[in-house]
């Protein structure tokens, strides 16, 4: 499995480069994370990374699954959508099932945390007041994993649950 800890530590010090000119989202509600503008898919090795996490603090449960189950209901994450125009798919919007509503936003601590979800930033002081957050594409390029599959977060945590507890 992939080691993203040098990928994760390279978003991060830009993170930090951002909140020490005071542009952070440590005062946003999570928009990013919500059905507002959500779309955030993820490899395998992240998954994994989260599968880790969530294992080791004895948080995979049957309310975890139903929480991930009912994400993937709810917003039709394992519905492939058509190909529209030279995009490969069209990806679904969906509220993440690590978002906690309120300043603290994502659940999952920065260590196991998607690389996208780091780099997705706001761009100037207070951006998040009017949802003004971008994602640091070029930062990603450099950091991910090429031409790796990528599944909705929920779809891809309960598909690392599934294959650990067939396994184990």
């Amino acid at each position: 499995m992939i080691d993203l800890k040098d990928s994760r530590q390279t978003i991060l010090n830009q993170m930090q480069t951002l909140w020490q000119q005071n542009v952070s989202c440590q005062k946003c509600v999570g928009h990013c994370c919500t059905s507002k503008s959500n779309s955030m898919q993820i490899t395998k090795a992240e998954a994994h990374d989260i599968y880790q996490h969530l294992k080791k603090e004895g948080l995979i449960n049957q309310d975890l699954i139903d929480k991930l189950n009912e994400t993937i209901e709810l917003y039709r994450l394992e519905v492939e959508m058509p190909a529209l125009g030279k995009k490969i798919n069209f990806r679904r919007t969906y509220t993440c099932s690590f978002y906690t509503p309120g300043a603290t936003g994502c659940s999952l601590p920065f260590a196991v945390k998607p690389l996208g979800c780091l780099a997705f930033n706001p761009i100037e002081e207070k951006s998040y007041e009017l949802l003004n957050c971008l994602s640091d594409q070029k930062l990603l390029e450099i950091v991910s994993e090429k031409n790796s599959p990528k599944l909705p977060i929920p779809l891809a945590v309960l598909a690392e649950i599934k294959q650990h507890n067939v396994n184990e």
